[in-house]
């Protein structure tokens, strides 16, 4: 990832340098979603590494066929999992992006523009709750276009979100003390998830803080190409979350976990994260805890940046075990599901026909419910089943809080 301090001709050297690493074997393009859409082989990673090396020597600029080119692309980092030269593509992208940014003024969506304005996320939750309580919500997601598709992703429900400076007592036999990141927009679209993740925790024995100083991780400001931006939210969470002697800073959504993880090799002194499934699994958090039989099949859905990133598809899976009586499916279509942060606001028809792609696969099952570890995933496949199926869609963390207080 680009530092602040990095001037643009250091910017230029780094993208040759690790683009030149690619050999153009090929063999990332069988996981290129875009490239499998389209056949062309400007949305494909090794036709994405030429554009952007002709961008760093100043062959190619502000036209709209790279442009194009690029912006298309998910940054699942699918092709990276599956390099054998290791090409580190995820960073050519980003100082790419970080490039085009100072050459022209990039576009910037709905999400992006409103991430970093934590203030407002109280009052944009209070709305929201209103409106799903009145049936307002409901009419207005059956508007067209971008507005009501990010409608229809939303929950039907939106309790209030983690008090910042809280802390939350064990409920079991003392574990240790965790901090929890509550995110930007989760902090207003996924709340749920958040409270889920504190029943969890506190009855597996964690004391749960909420640390006050806290903002976004910093992901969709660089998925804009604003670096700087990026950088500087990443070190104030450092700040907040470095002040204490945490045993672990637990996120909930992989595409945070996965930023923070891409920009802890770059810090000095840097905020090292664990997603919540695989905290739970590496403490064996859940090994005490009874919880209520699931007669039910759940489709489980695994993340980009869980898979290829965080490289922990598995945990998922491995934590739904400890519910009785589940049967688990997944989708025979592994590709990214076209959420990609605000990517399907942006590019909503390739979104949607990833999203469909993945969807259709599910359909040769009787499946009641579709588990994912990222909101925003979560937020496009639900708003793609609310005009077919109506699966719920949820975290799994949440099932899991949902069969403990069964148990009761």
């Amino acid at each position: 990832m680009t530092t602040k301090s990095a001037n643009f001709g250091d910017i230029r050297d780094k993208i040759r340098e690790n683009a030149d690493k690619c050999v153009k074997c090929a063999l990332c393009l069988p996981h290129c979603p875009t490239y499998l859409l389209t056949r062309e082989e400007g949305e494909s990673p090794r036709g994405r590494l030429s554009l952007m090396t002709a961008i760093a020597d100043s062959r190619l600029g502000n036209d709209p066929t790279t442009r194009h080119h690029l912006a298309n692309c998910l940054d699942c980092r699918a092709c990276e999992a599956v390099c054998p030269a290791n090409v580190p593509y995820g960073t050519v992208l980003a100082d790419t992006r970080s490039l085009q940014a100072s050459l022209w003024q990039p576009h910037e969506s709905l999400l992006t523009r409103t991430s970093t304005r934590v203030s407002k996320q109280a009052l944009f939750r209070q709305v929201l709750a209103i409106l799903a309580s009145t049936g307002t919500l409901r009419l207005l997601s059956r508007l067209p276009g971008v507005f009501g598709r990010l409608l229809r992703g939303l929950p039907t429900s939106f309790p209030r979100a983690p008090n910042r400076g809280a802390r939350y007592t064990a409920k079991a036999r003392s574990r240790g003390t965790v901090a929890l990141f509550l995110g930007c927009s989760a902090t207003s679209l996924d709340t749920q998830t958040l409270q889920d993740s504190i029943t969890i925790l506190t009855a597996a024995g964690f004391e749960v803080v909420i640390p006050a100083g806290q903002v976004c991780c910093g992901a969709l400001a660089a998925h804009a190409g604003r670096a700087q931006e990026s950088r500087a939210l990443f070190e104030s969470n450092n700040l907040a979350f470095l002040d204490d002697n945490f045993d672990a800073v637990i996120v909930t959504a992989t595409g945070c976990a996965a930023y923070f993880n891409d920009l802890a090799n770059t810090a000095e002194k840097s905020l090292a994260v664990t997603e919540i499934c695989q905290f739970l699994l590496d403490t064996r958090a859940l090994d005490d805890i009874r919880f209520n039989a699931l007669r039910k099949t759940v489709a489980l859905h695994t993340p980009c940046t869980a898979r290829n990133i965080l490289r922990n598809d598995d945990c998922t899976r491995q934590l739904m075990n400890y519910l009785p009586g589940i049967r688990i499916t997944e989708p025979m279509v592994k590709h990214c599901c076209g959420a990609a942060g605000s990517y399907f606001l942006d590019h909503a028809d390739t979104a949607t026909e990833l999203a469909q792609q993945l969807l259709n696969s599910l359909h040769f099952v009787d499946s009641d419910m579709l588990c994912t570890t990222n909101y925003g995933c979560g937020m496009h496949l639900r708003a793609q089943l609310a005009i077919t199926d109506g699966i719920e869609v949820l975290h799994p963390v949440s099932l899991l809080a949902r069969q403990l207080s069964a148990t009761d």
